[in-house]
């Protein structure tokens, strides 16, 4: 049986579905079904996050999601895994892409009672808050955990369906759906719909997007043809702009492939019809025993990137060598020839200083660009005996 709202002798905890974006601040009591660690924002202060659940609303997409800001990060609980319950007093809901927010103030308390070993941290529960907590733990469990929040039915949790694998990106194509799995290059929350992601498992596919090596200074690789751009919508973005991370892995359910209008390969995920309160995208812990054989390419790819970045930076010196030294005169030959000796030199301020008219000139300075770009062709035929060309 599901607990219903908590009424302490000091306290009235609200249940999720009952808050509402008023100035009135709120007490609320969930379990953690996702968490992003502390962070420094955009700003001054620290901030972590996390996404709660209660009987009222008991899946990821629809839990509350809950920003926590304060100057010193020691202040923010240190979350290192889900279940936990997490106890808020004085949070201010706001709206937030048509969804609501939590909001910590100045005066907002919190309490973690860990699902294993029975600790809080934080403010002193009461023994009617510790009661509390144990029967969501206890709700929380029988439910399936988090991987019913994530909207995966019971039956399919019992059953243990066999998965059909993970697709590589290299033989992903237009117009049809993939299970992938991969490492989060880049990640752009913008509003939190869509939510676009970078992936890569290290395999190339002539259709995407070719990443140059030079050209993009923020972009730390894989360069080539290896990262598939996926776009992440509607309750699907939610789950992403809460649980995945840059660096790290994640995997992709129903993701259909698509060209975009400039013909290259990209990935959509949007709302599932048959399960639409299920999550189709979630984040692979590093040590996750899948993750073996992209760990293997990776490597390999670092490995022979490596070997070819010295092998071009060593091609581009010996280029620039022998440029110095085919520019440097031969002993008793001259390879430069000027005309108009007997002019003196000026400077070019002193040139343009001068009233225009037509003259030569002679100036000594140092070139910083010239078009076109071969020499030979400022070439023309020339007359030495007439001087005339």
């Amino acid at each position: 049986m599901a607990p219903k709202a908590l009424l302490t002798s000091e306290w009235e905890y609200t249940q999720i579905a009952d808050l509402k974006p008023i100035t009135q601040l709120f007490n609320v009591v969930g379990v953690i079904a996702a968490h992003r660690p502390v962070r420094l924002s955009k700003g001054t202060d620290y901030n972590c996050s996390m996404t709660i659940c209660d009987p009222t609303r008991s899946l990821l997409g629809s839990g509350l999601m809950c920003q926590m800001f304060r100057p010193n990060p020691k202040d923010l609980p240190d979350l290192k895994e889900d279940g936990d319950v997490l106890f808020l007093r004085s949070l201010r809901i706001q709206l937030h892409n048509s969804d609501n927010q939590g909001i910590t103030t100045w005066n907002t308390e919190w309490c973690t009672y860990s699902r294993k070993g029975s600790k809080t941290v934080g403010f002193v529960l009461s023994k009617e808050e510790l009661s509390y907590a144990k029967e969501l733990l206890n709700w929380w469990k029988n439910k399936g955990g988090t991987i019913a929040a994530a909207g995966i039915p019971a039956s399919e949790i019992a059953a243990k369906p066999k998965s059909k694998g993970f697709t590589l990106v290299k033989d992903i194509q237009e117009s049809r759906f993939y299970d992938i799995m991969g490492e989060i290059v880049k990640l752009f929350t913008g509003n939190g719909n869509p939510v676009t992601i970078y992936i890569t498992d290290y395999t190339s596919n002539s259709l995407v997007h070719n990443v140059e090596w030079g050209t993009q200074q923020k972009w730390q690789g894989p360069y080539g043809k290896y990262t598939l751009q996926v776009s992440i919508w509607d309750i699907h973005a939610k789950a992403a702009q809460q649980t995945l991370k840059e660096g790290g892995f994640c995997w992709i359910r129903n993701m259909r492939g698509k060209l975009n209008q400039d013909g290259q390969l990209e990935g959509a995920l949007h709302g599932d019809r048959t399960y639409p309160d299920r999550i189709n995208v979630g984040a692979i812990k590093p040590h996750d025993s899948r993750l073996g054989p992209l760990i293997d390419r990776k490597r390999n790819y670092q490995l022979h990137f490596e070997q070819e970045k010295e092998e071009y930076e060593r091609e581009m010196r010996k280029k620039e060598e022998e440029m110095i030294s085919s520019a440097i005169p031969g002993e008793g030959v001259a390879n430069v020839e000027c005309g108009f000796n007997e002019w003196p030199l000026l400077d070019i301020g002193d040139i343009l200083a001068l009233t225009p008219h037509p003259r030569k000139f002679r100036t000594k300075a140092k070139v910083i660009d010239f078009m076109p770009d071969h020499l030979e062709d400022f070439s023309v035929r020339s007359c030495v005996a007439c001087s005339v060309t």
